[in-house]
């Protein structure tokens, strides 16, 4: 069943979001929805808003809620931090994480084909160390994939997961 059977499609980009994040760029799309680098105005900090493609069924509404919620309880270096979510008054679900300002392992492989195993030990390792702090948790990934693993640009050698199944 269609939630919202008058939308198909994502909000246009507008310089308000939920009032509390400021839409500053989008940064990608796929087949889920978009992700865009936002500014908590609260908080004062960068962030990453991903709003979801309207029509999810109600049943598929209540698990995405319940993974945020799961997901945000998250602590780990190696799995980037669920830091809110909900409906806009349109009835968009979001979700807000930190912002890691980073290139994703699929991008590198794009540019490099292979990385030397120098390179690619130390992801290998952070991606391990993040799983197993999920798996502890009770919580699984679902969809581990080189578009889902960050090399994060603010803290250089730091790896992180995204996307937990939630969108």
């Amino acid at each position: 069943m269609n939630s919202y059977p008058h939308r198909t499609t994502l909000p246009p980009e507008s310089p308000e979001f939920v009032s509390r994040y400021q839409i500053l760029k989008k940064l990608g799309a796929g087949g889920m929805g978009a992700v865009f680098q936002a500014t908590d105005t609260t908080l004062d900090k960068l962030v990453a808003v991903k709003i979801l493609l309207p029509g999810l069924s109600r049943e598929n509404i209540i698990r995405f809620q319940q993974e945020a919620r799961t997901a945000a309880k998250l602590d780990h270096p190696n799995i980037v931090k669920v830091l809110d979510f909900g409906q806009t008054p349109a009835g968009d679900l979001f979700l807000v994480m930190d912002y890691v300002g980073a290139q994703s392992l699929e991008d590198v492989q794009r540019r490099s084909k292979r990385l030397p195993v120098e390179e690619a030990l130390p992801i290998f390792i952070q991606i391990a160390a993040g799983l197993h702090h999920a798996h502890v948790n009770k919580v699984l990934h679902r969809d581990v994939k080189p578009s889902n693993i960050m090399l994060c640009e603010k803290t250089p050698g730091n790896v992180q997961l995204v996307d937990f199944g939630l969108a």
